[in-house]
C-alpha cells in the first residue's frame, strides 16, 4: 500500500484485515469546511474479494473537536460508524467512485478508499452539537454567551404581523417580481 488507504487489490484474495489506525485532523483535509478543529478517530477496515467484487467494511470510533452551536467554545463530539463500500470491477460500466457502491475498471490494480472513508465522517456529524448533548457537561457553555442568547431570544416581537405590513410586504415583493 502507497498511502494510507491505497489497497492492492491483488492481496485481496478472499479476506484481509488491514491494520488498525489512528488517525487525527490531517486525515480529514475538508475539515475546516466541515467546522472540524481537531480529530481522533480509530479506523479499522475489512477487505474482501469474491469474483468481480470487493467488500470493504468500514469502522471507526473517536472523537472530533467542533464548535458548540450555543456558545462557540470547542468541544468534543463523539463519532461512531460502521458501514460497507461494495467495488464491482465491470468493464461494460464507467469508473464511477461514489457513494456506497462503486464500479472500476478491469485492468485496475489500486484502489484508494479513502475519499469513501473521509465522505463517512463527514456524513457522521451531528446536525446539532452543543454542551450537554454528548453526556458531557451542560455547564460548559460560556455563560456570557448564554445570557446574551437568552436575552435576544426574550427580546424578539411575538406580535403577528399588521395588515399595513403585509400590504407593503406583498407590495415589495410585487416589484421584485416585475421584469
Amino acid at each position: 500500500m502507497g498511502a494510507l488507504y491505497e489497497v492492492e487489490l491483488q492481496a485481496v484474495v478472499t479476506s484481509i484485515q488491514l491494520p488498525l489506525r489512528h488517525v487525527g485532523l490531517g486525515f480529514l483535509p475538508r475539515a475546516a469546511e466541515w467546522g472540524i478543529e481537531d480529530a481522533a478517530l480509530a479506523l479499522e477496515v475489512l477487505a474482501q474479494h469474491h469474483d468481480a467484487t470487493y467488500l470493504f467494511d468500514i469502522s471507526f470510533e473517536g472523537t472530533v473537536t467542533m464548535p458548540c452551536d450555543r456558545c462557540l467554545a470547542a468541544m468534543k463530539v463523539p463519532l461512531s460508524f460502521s458501514g460497507q463500500l461494495q467495488v464491482v470491477r465491470d468493464g461494460a460500466q464507467p469508473v464511477q467512485l461514489e457513494g456506497e457502491e462503486w464500479s472500476i475498471d478491469e485492468q485496475m490494480q489500486k484502489l484508494d478508499i479513502q475519499p469513501f472513508i473521509e465522505e463517512s465522517v463527514y456524513l457522521s456529524l451531528p446536525a446539532r452539537r452543543y454542551h450537554g448533548a454528548f453526556g458531557d457537561d451542560d455547564t460548559a457553555c460560556d455563560a456570557a454567551m448564554l445570557a446574551y442568547l437568552d436575552h435576544t431570544d426574550s427580546a424578539i416581537d411575538q406580535s403577528p404581523l399588521e395588515e399595513e405590513n403585509l400590504k407593503a410586504l406583498r407590495a415589495l415583493r410585487q416589484t421584485l417580481l416585475e421584469p
